[in-house]
């Protein structure tokens, strides 16, 4: 048997979810695959990227068009913060970013304090990366 690296369960609050969604016949937005077809004006803009040859992967700190995107849009906020395309970074969905986040500065030992409740994957991405898990309950006030 393979040893696990971390302390993180099998069941997750997506197969949770699963479960009640399918118990009551309500439509599942806990995960990525919906069982409807996709809106017919969603079709049209997929196929014209492709025709646009825009369906390449982006280079890995991201879209240079997005970050501009992103740029601009802070500028014009009320509160802007400092941002240069040297510290934006596109990841491909918030658990892989906060994953590499970790990689990338988490030292062994390390506490990494975890607000709870927190998502499934938070903890073991943690110990995985040699991170001991620090949890502090959050209070209903």
């Amino acid at each position: 048997m393979i040893k696990r690296k971390h302390s993180g369960s099998d069941l997750t609050i997506f197969s949770e979810m699963t479960v009640l969604a399918l118990k009551h016949n309500a439509v599942n937005l806990s995960q990525g695959f919906p069982d409807y077809a996709i809106d017919e004006r969603l079709k049209k803009l997929l196929f014209e990227a492709t025709v646009k040859n825009f369906n390449q992967y982006a280079p890995m700190t991201g879209s240079p068009l997005l970050i501009e995107n992103l740029m601009t849009f802070n500028s014009n906020r009320k509160n802007p913060i400092s941002l240069t395309k040297d510290t934006i970074t596109i990841s491909p969905g918030a658990s892989y970013g906060i994953y590499t986040a970790l990689a990338a500065i988490l030292k062994f030992g390390e506490e990494v304090i975890v607000l709870e409740p927190c998502y499934d994957s938070y903890v073991p991405a943690i110990e995985i990366n040699g991170g001991i898990p620090v949890f502090v309950a959050l209070k209903e006030n």
